[in-house]
């Protein structure tokens, strides 16, 4: 195998991707591999492609003897070895890049790691306007709030939507069905059906974007962000809808059907954590460790959340009753202006629910998605 110029390994000591994907792929493409490059912080990351795949023991072993010849200035490696055009990687390493002076001269392939067949070889373009920034030297807290930064981003364009087009909209066609209230309660609840699938479609697309610098396949998480918030919401409401009418079917008494109401709530804050945690974690499941987490922390993150959004939502909506009790202006819904009233305080008390259940599951499952990580990024090599 003809030696490299020596300006290619010189560029590959300085970090020049493009160098040091060259070199690998000049040992590794006469066996039927291609080799994708690309730079997680100090972390360098090999997606691997051939079929079939090589044994990865091998593979593994061979290029952290060789990537140590080259005197690269990263910490560690992560490989990932997937068959071409596959979604998911097969099966994933790591090993640390230790300093010292490299051999004299570099390892040859082992014959384990060479596949029958070759992989048209198909650069693949890193993420656009993606600095390589130290990743592994930020502390949790500043990752934690670059996560929540991005799924703010997501909610301030879905928000930007629904006041942009939704309400303008229920606004037009509400003051035709304001004498069909059946007719209007339809509409609000296909508006706000339509505003979770855009909630989870950009808050998807934001968080992405995001997670392009630590996985190698990223672009699932959009698909499964947008199908599970509203399979998840729908299967919420249905539980909910399922305790209030088991409630009412059983009894006539406000406490035990306040009971079945709060245990279908539970139970709809677990079904909607559990499907949008389960088809997330199937992104995660093959390019991070312990990705097993995810589903858990999504269903407490859901459930604890909807629990705090719904009592701090009642402490509000008291709170307000009372206030226009004690003014003299009790609510009923005698007249049209007591109807806007109640509307108000329902509404008030709702969105600061909302706000609180939100809140909980950010901080819950933006802390556990950290710890994943930073884990996967500072993995060591396994002996």
């Amino acid at each position: 195998m003809p030696n490299p110029p020596s300006h290619c390994l010189d560029l590959a000591q300085q970090g020049n991707l493009g160098a040091i994907a060259l070199l690998i792929n000049q040992r590794l493409r006469p066996h039927g591999i291609q080799a994708r490059v690309a730079l997680r912080g100090e972390n360098l990351c090999l997606l691997l492609e051939a079929d079939p795949l090589p044994e990865k023991a091998a593979v593994v072993a061979y290029l952290r003897r060789y990537l140590v010849t080259l005197k690269l200035p990263m910490e560690s490696v992560q490989v990932y070895g997937r068959l071409p055009q596959a979604r998911y990687p097969d099966w994933a390493d790591s090993f640390s890049l230790p300093p010292g002076s490299p051999p004299a001269n570099p390892p040859s392939p082992p014959a384990a790691i060479a596949p029958p067949s070759h992989v048209r070889s198909t650069p693949r373009p890193t993420a656009k306007g993606r600095n390589p920034v130290t990743a592994t030297k930020l502390s949790a807290p500043l990752l934690w709030l670059q996560w929540q930064g991005v799924t703010l981003q997501g909610v301030a364009r879905m928000l930007l939507l629904v006041i942009g087009v939704g309400l303008p909209l229920v606004i037009l066609l509400g003051a035709r069905l304001h004498a069909v209230p059946l007719g209007l309660a339809f509409l609000v609840g296909h508006l706000v059906l339509l505003g979770v699938v855009l909630y989870g479609l950009l808050v998807g697309d934001a968080q992405a974007c995001y997670l392009q610098s630590w996985l190698p396949q990223s672009r699932p998480w959009r698909r499964a962000t947008a199908l599970g918030m509203p399979l998840g919401v729908l299967a919420a409401g249905c539980l909910q809808g399922i305790g209030v009418g088991v409630g009412f079917a059983l009894t006539d008494r406000p406490l035990p059907i306040l009971g079945w109401f709060l245990g279908g709530m539970l139970g709809g804050a677990i079904a909607l954590g559990f499907i949008l945690g389960g088809l997330q974690w199937q992104v995660l499941r093959a390019q991070v460790p312990d990705a097993h987490r995810w589903i858990g922390t999504t269903i407490a993150g859901s459930a604890l959340g909807s629990i705090l959004g719904w009592g701090s939502g009642g402490v509000i909506f008291y709170s307000l009753a009372r206030s226009l009790h004690l003014a003299g202006r009790p609510l009923s819904l005698d007249t049209s202006q007591d109807m806007a009233t109640v509307a108000l305080v329902v509404g008030l008390s709702a969105l600061f629910g909302t706000l609180v259940n939100w809140c909980v599951f950010q901080a819950l499952t933006a802390t556990t998605l950290v710890g994943l990580l930073k884990r996967m990024s500072e993995g060591k090599s396994r002996s």
